[in-house]
């Protein structure tokens, strides 16, 4: 059970989307799911999402399916592990994707035999692969998150060992300790 006096009971969540836009949806951590999150983002943005698969990641973490029944605190997103709460909490973005992804096929990279991807574990972004996102929407991701690193990535260039280490680091790393004692 989740100790509900360390988690807000409502906050706003920043969904940032692949093209630098956002949009704000208020939550309540203790009893909204991920499929609410999704089916509300849905409702916000019709016209973007109709016909998508909707994908969330939080702190570099795909968060589950719309099936998912598990609460946003139980994802961390909320919480705040001081001894009191902040009478605001701070900014939570949640990083959105979709993708035409049908989870019951696994993702390929093209122009590889499946043989050899499967001998070569995936690094940095390249792991999302697993997760049903496109080459196209990691390439997104993968340059907002260089150009927001001051390290420059055009579209048709894959990412040095360097490049791939850091998103790496970030991949492992993000949100393990935030400022004011809050995770």
């Amino acid at each position: 059970m989740v100790d509900a006096t360390k988690y807000y009971e409502s906050l706003d969540v920043c969904i940032r989307w692949p093209d630098g836009t956002d949009l704000t949806i208020a939550v309540s951590p203790l009893r909204d799911t991920v499929g609410h999150l999704k089916r509300r983002i849905r409702q916000s943005m019709p016209e973007k999402t109709e016909g998508k698969y909707i994908q969330i990641i939080y702190k570099g973490r795909l968060l589950q399916s719309e099936e998912d029944t598990k609460s946003l605190s139980q994802y961390g997103i909320g919480k705040c592990t001081g001894t009191s709460l902040p009478k605001l909490p701070a900014p939570v973005y949640i990083h959105c994707s979709l993708s035409d992804y049908h989870p019951a096929r696994r993702p390929r990279r093209e122009n590889q035999p499946e043989e050899i991807q499967r001998q070569r574990p995936r690094l940095g972004f390249d792991r999302l692969l697993d997760s049903g996102f496109n080459e196209e929407e990691i390439q997104d991701i993968r340059q907002q998150f260089h150009r927001t690193h001051g390290s420059t990535l055009l579209d048709d260039e894959e990412p040095t060992e360097q490049m791939t280490a850091i998103e790496e680091q970030w991949m492992e790393s993000t949100g393990e300790v935030l400022p004011d004692g809050c995770e």
